[in-house]
Parts: C-alpha cells; structure tokens; sequence
C-alpha cells in the first residue's frame, strides 16, 4: 500500500484487500453476499449507498441492522484511492 495525501491506497483483486478483509467500497454482489448475514437483499443495498467514508455509515445509513453489522464488521473494510 502506499500514502497519497493521506488518503490509503491500496492494490487489490475486486473487493478483497490483501488483509483478507472485504472492501464495501468495491467488492461485487456475489463478494458481499458471502458475508455473514448479509444475503442479496442486503448486499444490494451496500451496493445502492455507496461510497462509505467509514464502515459506520451501514448503521448511520440505514443500510444494516445492528446484529448483521456486527456480525460483518470485523470482515470488511474500505480504502479510497486517486484516479
């Protein structure tokens, strides 16, 4: 990974992060939906309110409940990267 104006930028395949963790910010449906909880219907709806700044915003959004965010949330992340 690299630093660019203090923003991570990060190389990795669809949504997986080289930490094994899964990017919401990027990861497929089909990514999303092998989550724990989170079906296609939920996986849609990440998919609908994106960009996420913070993991967080699946609650403050309304996206997830919080049983199914806190069954995920160690699972996923999110970084931002310059075009």
């Amino acid at each position: 990974a690299k630093e660019g104006g203090g923003i991570k930028v990060d190389q990795g395949v669809l949504g997986v992060e080289t930490s094994g963790l899964i990017n919401i910010n990027i990861a497929s449906l089909s990514e999303l939906d092998k989550l724990p909880g989170i079906g296609p219907v939920y996986a849609q709806k990440i998919t609908e309110h994106r960009p996420y700044s913070n993991i967080e915003e699946l609650l403050s959004r309304g996206v997830l409940s919080k049983s199914t965010y806190e069954k995920i949330k160690n699972s996923i992340s999110l970084y931002w990267w310059n075009t």
